[in-house]
């Protein structure tokens, strides 16, 4: 299966700081892809936010399972 990754990044310097601050943007619906790249994630379910946070948590979460799976794995039987 091919992957279909839509990505941007962009950086800028905090004023306070001058910090260097990384924001890299990926969209992929390969779920093993975002969780392996990233160290937060934002889910979104029809362009609005779902839940946010670290990714081995996220995807746990039964909002997001229902989103990208259609139904609760244990409604399944899975």
């Amino acid at each position: 299966h091919r992957s279909g990754i839509t990505a941007a990044l962009h950086w800028h310097r905090t004023p306070a700081t001058g910090a260097l601050i990384f924001l890299f943007l990926m969209i992929e619906h390969l779920v093993h892809v975002i969780v392996e790249l990233s160290d937060y994630v934002y889910v979104l379910n029809f362009g609005r936010e779902l839940v946010q946070g670290l990714p081995d948590a996220v995807i746990e979460l039964p909002e997001v399972i229902e989103a990208y799976l259609g139904a609760s794995m244990e409604a399944d039987g899975k």
